[in-house]
């Protein structure tokens, strides 16, 4: 079992990375906006992407360089504008930023990866980007895990950065992670920007069902406000400098790795929604006694992206029936009958009705900011969790004037 925590280092906490953010003038506020993360070495690599159906330029650029090369040598990464429903020259753009990058590192273009953060619709100012590419470069570092991480926020609120360390194969191997997002954040791979890195040695192909298996209670199980970004990726690479006998050679060895992966990206996932904007609640919904796992989830996600629960929740209102209905408007087999519903650990339902508790008492429960909603559905051992966030007032000023 590893230890994940909060990180200055974060991505370049692994043997062999660097890290370094600054300017290009993207962003109003003149702070960092872009942002490159690379291995001393290549670095096996694989990712998982957004399943919008206008995925945006950036998003493409990967996919093809992660099909054309076989190792990669870093991510970079721009807030400030997402280079997505922008054509052919918004690609064109992401394929410049990329063999700009490359040949200041010295590769090959397709040894560079790419992803943008922002608003929608407009053309990177790539003049200024590729000016401020030397400076990007020249200042690659290890102590820049966490400017890195500042550096792509957009509306959120504090910059998201993680480390932990691991025993494989008898071996220390240690992971850093970075992520941004606060908003259109839904589950449907990814639900944000972020990269991890790793000094294990991986080959390119076992990358992708690791990401995919640490992602699917993690990543895959948080929403802020139900809505799948045009540029969400999340990045894994390994460069194998924790030493030659690192590698996952036993059941052991990839278990004992995918349980450190799975942590990182929990605790990534977990900080993305307890900053999910203008959020004042924190809300863990945890679905027992389904027909299976995947009906758990559906119930889950009823739930979770229920604007009705969510602002019951903000207003403190243990309106419990709003649950009930979010679950049954689902094809989840249910027996109303069976069904118990608890919130931080006050029974608000019974056999499908009212458990009796008086309503100021109900109320109470949502006091707090942790939020812990439990549904039983009393008909096999199918369990599901997912993680949200209320809707306030808050999000809407922040969203009604995001270009502004």
């Amino acid at each position: 079992m590893s230890l994940v925590k909060k990180s200055k280092a974060g991505v370049t906490f692994p043997r062999g990375f660097k890290a370094a953010a600054v300017s290009a003038g993207l962003k109003k506020s003149g702070k960092p906006d872009l942002t490159l993360v690379v291995s001393d070495v290549p670095a096996a690599a694989g990712a998982l992407f957004t399943t919008n159906q206008f995925p945006a330029a950036p998003v493409l650029v990967s996919q093809r360089h992660l099909r054309q090369a076989k190792h990669h040598r870093g991510v970079l990464l721009n807030a400030g504008g997402a280079n997505a429903c922008t054509g052919e020259a918004g690609i064109n753009d992401a394929r410049n930023l990329c063999a700009h990058t490359a040949a200041l590192l010295g590769c090959s273009p397709a040894e560079i990866l790419i992803a943008s953060t922002g608003v929608i619709g407009a053309r990177l100012p790539v003049p200024k980007m590729l000016s401020a590419l030397p400076g990007v470069v020249k200042k690659l570092r290890t102590d820049q895990g966490l400017a890195a991480a500042q550096a792509i926020m957009t509306t959120d609120t504090q910059p998201k950065s993680v480390s932990t360390s691991v025993r494989v194969a008898g071996t220390t191997v240690k992971l850093g992670g970075m992520t941004k997002g606060s908003g259109m954040i839904h589950p449907n791979m990814a639900t944000m920007l972020a990269v991890i890195t790793t000094d294990l040695g991986l080959h390119a192909a076992e990358i992708k069902p690791l990401l995919r298996e640490a992602c699917r209670g993690t990543f895959n199980a948080i929403s802020v406000d139900g809505e799948t970004s045009t540029n969400d990726c999340v990045f894994l690479l390994a460069n194998g400098q924790a030493g030659s006998r690192a590698h996952l050679d036993s059941a052991a060895a990839r278990k004992a790795f995918l349980g450190a992966l799975t942590e990182v990206a929990d605790e990534l996932a977990r900080s993305i929604v307890e900053d999910g904007e203008g959020a004042g609640k924190f809300m863990d919904i945890r679905i027992s006694g389904a027909a299976s796992d995947a009906q758990a989830m559906v119930a889950a996600r009823a739930v979770g992206d229920s604007q009705l629960v969510k602002t019951a929740v903000h207003g403190q209102d243990a309106n419990w029936g709003r649950i009930l209905s979010a679950m049954g408007a689902t094809a989840v087999i249910i027996k109303p009958e069976r069904v118990r519903v608890d919130i931080n650990g006050v029974p608000l339902v019974r056999r499908g009705v009212d458990a009796g508790t008086p309503v100021a008492q109900g109320n109470r429960a949502l006091a707090g900011r942790n939020i812990i909603i439990k549904v039983d559905l009393g008909l096999g051992s199918g369990a599901a969790r997912y993680r949200t966030c209320d809707l306030t007032a808050k999000y809407v000023a922040i969203n009604a004037g995001y270009r502004n």
